[in-house]
């Protein structure tokens, strides 16, 4: 992180397709523009901003992330192989972390339909929900351990093309004021920022996400789905975001994506990723915090411990 101070102001909002919420979450963030945007989870849409422009009622400029990258890729061939080497791996990670996850979830259920004495019982539980939080650290390090073994070995940061993108995003951002994060392809927008060191580049500015865009705000990136086509998989650790939604799970259309009725599989969500809080962020949902603190909200509820849903309310 650069030595500039952090800006405190962010974002979060659910799916934009059918009910737009994002002036009424970037009024009340004070939001000032020039507005820049990021695009691209959209990939080979990237760029299509007529609606977002039209929405916001003041010109927006796309940052062209996915196109900078795809310059990159086609200017550095040694760059894009080890990317696509390290891509590769990750999603060999992924799947081994998947198998001990399904088990030891599947213990934990198994575990709160007993009939045993409750005090025999709850230590049980914890220690098995225990082992699932270990798991999600060990995850996390092993991750982290991959992105930095490709930083030391590769120096992307050091590459001709790569430098001369970041300067260039630099100087861009020097006349905006907040920046926006579309939805899209969650893995394709944490590569493309993390490549471009964006992490930095957005330090001094408000920012606000929607659907994938809202969960590259916060620190871990979770995958969740209990309506897969392939079947329901049990939520999934991914990646680390930008970190600037602190102590938040960003669960966009979770009411599509999430079986709610099932009050142990929330449950397990929310005391496997505790002290963090889940927040489900449907259609016209929105949260805008300043220094972690929430100054209002819209259709965002909390997961419980007890598995209930709590409307999210902001401080007076």
């Amino acid at each position: 992180m650069t030595a500039a101070k952090l800006n405190g102001r962010v974002a979060l909002l659910g799916p934009q397709s059918r009910t737009a919420s994002l002036t009424s979450a970037l009024k009340k963030l004070g939001a000032e523009g020039p507005f820049g945007v990021i695009t691209a989870g959209w990939r080979d849409a990237e760029g299509e901003i007529d609606t977002l422009t039209e929405h916001l009622g003041k010109p927006v400029i796309d940052l062209a992330l996915y196109e900078r990258v795809e310059d990159i890729f086609a200017s550095d061939p040694s760059l894009f192989a080890a990317h696509r080497e390290r891509q590769d791996k990750l999603k060999q990670l992924q799947r081994l972390y998947r198998v001990r996850l399904k088990a030891g979830a599947e213990a934990c259920y198994r575990l709160m339909r007993r009939k045993e004495d409750t005090e025999l019982l709850k230590p049980q539980l914890r220690a098995a929900i225990s082992q699932l939080r270990a798991l999600d650290r060990f995850h996390a390090r092993q991750l982290a351990g991959m992105h930095a073994s490709f930083d030391a070995s590769i120096r992307p940061a050091e590459r001709t093309t790569v430098r001369r993108h970041r300067q260039e995003l630099e100087q861009q951002l020097r006349d905006l004021g907040t920046v926006l994060i579309a939805g899209g392809h969650v893995a394709v927008l944490a590569s493309r920022l993390r490549l471009l060191g964006m992490a930095d580049l957005l330090a001094t500015h408000p920012l606000a996400g929607w659907s994938a865009g809202a969960m590259l705000l916060t620190r871990q990136l979770v995958l969740f789905h209990d309506r897969a086509p392939q079947g329901r998989r049990e939520p999934e650790l991914l990646d680390v975001g930008l970190g600037r939604a602190r102590g938040i799970i960003a669960l966009p259309a979770a009411s599509q994506r999430l079986d709610i009725d099932s009050r142990e599989h929330l449950t397990l969500m929310a005391r496997r990723f505790a002290p963090a809080r889940c927040m489900t962020l449907d259609d016209g949902a929105w949260m805008a915090m300043s220094d972690d603190v929430l100054v209002g909200a819209a259709g965002v509820r909390r997961i419980r411990r007890t598995g209930s849903l709590a409307k999210v309310k902001a401080h007076a």
